[in-house]
């Protein structure tokens, strides 16, 4: 079930509607509270509307879940500069260039 729930928010985002993809999300994860790409989901979603605690909770969770992928750093520096915490920005970056198993990303995190 969590799975569709998943399918659908993915084409909700496609088509930008944004508060139906985040309940379907939110959905996702009532079945399923580790679903890591669906809290990055909601963190993307929450970031492209503004609602930048909600973006920060999401990816706080998110970190919990699984704190090795770089994009997670990324999301979460993205947050702490809109939030104007430089401190946990410049943390983020530096764990994001750190985790990077990719030159791309890496050359995203050290330009960020």
């Amino acid at each position: 079930m969590r799975i569709c729930f998943f399918l659908y928010g993915l084409l909700f985002i496609d088509k930008e509607e944004y508060l139906q993809a985040e309940n379907m999300f939110l959905n996702a994860i009532r079945y399923g509270k580790n679903n890591f790409k669906a809290h990055m989901y909601l963190v993307a979603i929450y970031d492209l509307t503004g609602e930048i605690e909600k973006a920060k909770k999401a990816a706080e969770k998110a970190y919990s879940i699984n704190s090795f992928y770089a994009v997670v750093d990324l999301m979460l520096a993205k947050i702490c500069y809109k939030m104007q915490e430089f401190d946990s920005v410049k943390k983020h970056v530096n764990n994001a260039y750190i985790k990077a198993k990719t030159v791309f990303v890496k050359n995203y995190a050290k330009n960020a």
